[in-house]
């Protein structure tokens, strides 16, 4: 989850293209692509993302495969259906988590299947305990599309794809022209934040900023907290 989630949240942030993730400790860590398509009142958000290097060294390739659908009212992105795959070459394992939002019945509800080799060996589903219209991939479009010129706003959003916390996932978006410097950004911009709960920070807990152009494209983006590596860089791919 880790490699992907920085390139989730890009997605939401014009982020149409190829980037990179890396450390200084380690290097060039993952590869990844990302598209966020619009036809009539539907969107498609796609990211697929990559290991490299050390990390297939260490752990085996990695490739991780997220997808959003959903409909779109004034602007803003409803999602039906969130789709989180990934294959692990080392472990040779490969699952599938899909979570299907009903709108009718206020219900979230996640599938999960887990095949080692050839071979199923996990399937499960259930109702999460959780509702609401955005996914990993929607929030940070939903969030610069309602709060994107505000001087500074803290907002809680319920999204699937975040059961640690029962769905909520906070963020922080802020024009303050000091702080984006501070974090290495340029006049003009925005800084968005959110904070993380999983297994990959020290204590269970981190947070992902990401600094956008006046255009909402995505300059950099920085885990904080990981394990291990301290902190993790994301940018366009040159």
């Amino acid at each position: 989850m880790m490699i992907g989630l920085g390139i989730i949240v890009l997605s939401g942030c014009n982020a149409n293209g190829r980037f990179t993730l890396h450390s200084k400790l380690t290097g060039n860590l993952a590869t990844a692509t990302a598209s966020a398509k619009e036809a009539g009142n539907r969107y498609v958000i796609d990211v697929k993302v990559t290991t490299r290097g050390i990390y297939n060294f260490l752990r085996g390739k990695r490739i991780e495969h997220y997808r959003s659908t959903g409909h779109i009212r004034d602007g803003v992105y409803y999602s039906d259906k969130l789709t989180i795959e990934r294959w692990h070459s080392k472990n040779k394992f490969h699952d599938l988590q899909e979570y299907f939002i009903h709108y009718r019945s206020k219900k979230i509800v996640r599938k999960y299947q887990r095949w080692e080799g050839d071979k199923q060996v996990n399937t499960d589903t259930k109702t999460l305990d959780h509702f609401g219209h955005n996914d990993y991939l929607t929030l940070f479009h939903n969030a610069l599309k309602k709060y994107g010129k505000s001087p500074a706003k803290r907002i809680t959003y319920i999204a699937a794809g975040s059961e640690e916390t029962h769905g909520k996932i906070p963020i922080y978006i802020s024009n303050n022209s000091k702080l984006i410097k501070q974090w290495g950004g340029a006049s003009g911009g925005t800084l968005i934040q959110m904070g993380i709960h999983k297994g990959i920070f020290k204590k269970g807990s981190g947070s992902m900023t990401v600094l956008l152009d006046p255009q909402n494209h995505p300059v950099k983006f920085y885990f904080s907290n990981l394990k291990t590596i301290g902190t993790l860089t994301g940018m366009p791919a040159k």
